[in-house]
């Protein structure tokens, strides 16, 4: 029995390692899979064009893969791209309603909504028949199924927005804005009505998003236009915690069961956790801070911890103190921080698992961003005990809560950071939980219940 077929939209190739939209690309792409679907991918570069071999994780669940080529199918001039909108009423009214529209939107033009559109009506030669569900992974890319959501006979439709992209690109404004100070609590910026971001209070959450093309606050107006104009219309919606689904609830008016919180994946690794590394090793580090620093509020948060948490932390504890910056794309700003003594920038590694094994804390003093941070559930399932803000915290669900510690000062962050490093027994009792939680929370089994809350599994009921 042929299993029933998924169409499978994303703006990054599925991957079980680099930045944060990959790697939820990735989950999302084994769970359908392991759900009982014929998932077909095609990835729309709207960030521009990146490696795009798919890798493992395509090559062991994808039935196919494609990439979008957005350039062939744009129009020769901006005149033509009018033209191509006006003279179909259901992308006229997408458009009218939706205008202006983010960055990441401009490249999606008439031709790449009509090419998905055959594509998930099973139109063209190369289509093999119509597809029985379509997932869109992003809210910039909700534009492609203007013309599916016009049709009442449509496949059901599912978008994960991942995150409020409306208060995350206020927050990298405010971010942009502030100042020094002690106080690692990041205040909303006003929104439209002057009572915060989104017009409801309440703050926000990141991961690496450097990828994602998130925009500036002039764009926050625009993501909220989508939100309002596509959440409601697609099947289910898929977030990254329960609060961005309660956010995007209060902005959008959803009907109940329409939304489903999906987490990210803790990344997948081999082996149990290394032990700890001797000092002389390069890779031992008292502070580790992993990410993409090219994202506004990692490379923020690396300049907190080397320019105020680092002294007044070696003051606290009589001794030196040293800090590992991983990842990739350190601005000028980050290269500047490992030229003090006892600071490494690394960019790229292959592989972090070494940093995580030689590391005392995990050390995150995140003010900005989205979603749930990646970094901190790969730390807490690697047995490193993780020191973060409200704001780093956030995004990561659980009636107990996330086991690591949460301090929006500096000097509450240098007194967690002193703990971890200085008491073996919380260290131990921390590091233990935080192995049980992250897997019960964000292993492959949550994330494939979600998606099967929010895709239903053909393997366990058909396709709804």
């Amino acid at each position: 029995m042929t299993a029933p077929r998924l169409l499978f939209l994303t703006p990054e190739p599925p991957s079980a390692t680099g930045g944060g939209l990959a790697m939820r690309a990735g989950s999302t792409l084994r769970a359908l899979a392991g759900g009982g679907w014929d998932v077909h991918v095609v990835v729309v570069p709207v960030h521009g064009e990146r490696s795009h071999d798919g890798g493992t994780t395509v090559a062991r669940s994808a039935a196919s893969y494609r990439v979008l080529d957005l350039d062939g199918l744009a129009p020769g001039d901006r005149r033509q791209a009018v033209l191509d909108v006006l003279g179909d009423p259901d992308l006229r009214l997408a458009m009218t309603a939706t205008s202006p529209r983010p960055e990441p939107c401009r490249r999606l033009g008439a031709g790449a909504v009509r090419a998905v559109t055959d594509l998930a009506l099973g139109a063209g030669p190369e289509a093999g028949g119509p597809f029985e569900a379509v997932h869109v992974l992003r809210l910039y890319l909700a534009p492609l199924v203007d013309v599916l959501l016009a049709r009442p006979d449509h496949p059901p439709i599912t978008l994960d927005v991942d995150e409020d992209d409306a208060t995350v690109v206020r927050q990298l404004d405010a971010l942009a804005c502030r100042g020094g100070g002690d106080d690692l609590a990041l205040p909303d910026r006003p929104g439209p009505d002057g009572r915060g971001p989104d017009g409801g209070g309440g703050g926000a959450d990141t991961d690496d998003g450097a990828d994602d093309g998130a925009g500036t606050a002039e764009d926050a107006p625009a993501y909220e236009r989508l939100q309002r104009w596509y959440l409601p219309r697609v099947d289910r919606v898929a977030v990254a915690s329960a609060v961005e689904a309660q956010r995007l609830d209060e902005r959008c008016g959803l009907a109940p069961g329409s939304m489903v919180a999906v987490p990210n994946e803790v990344p997948a690794r081999s082996g149990p956790p290394a032990a700890a590394a001797p000092s002389p090793d390069p890779t031992a580090a008292d502070l580790l801070l992993v990410g993409n620093f090219s994202w506004p509020p990692n490379a923020d948060a690396a300049a907190v911890l080397c320019d105020r948490v680092r002294p007044a932390l070696a003051g606290a504890l009589g001794r030196p103190v040293t800090v590992a910056l991983v990842g990739k794309d350190p601005p000028e700003a980050v290269r500047r921080l490992g030229r003090a003594p006892g600071v490494t920038v690394t960019g790229l590694v292959d592989d972090v698992g070494p940093y995580y094994a030689a590391a005392g804390v995990a050390a995150v003093p995140m003010r900005a961003g989205g979603g749930s941070r990646i970094k901190l559930l790969e730390a807490m399932d690697r047995g490193v005990p993780v020191v973060t803000t409200t704001a780093g915290a956030a995004g990561l669900d659980g009636a107990d809560g996330p086991p690591v510690a949460v301090a929006d000062s500096v000097p509450a962050f240098v007194d967690a950071c002193r703990r971890a490093l200085s008491d073996p027994s919380w260290r131990d009792r921390t590091v233990g939980h935080a192995g049980r939680w992250v897997h019960d929370h964000h292993g492959p089994a949550a994330v494939a219940a979600a998606m099967d809350q929010l895709v239903a599994s053909p393997a366990r009921g058909g396709a709804r």
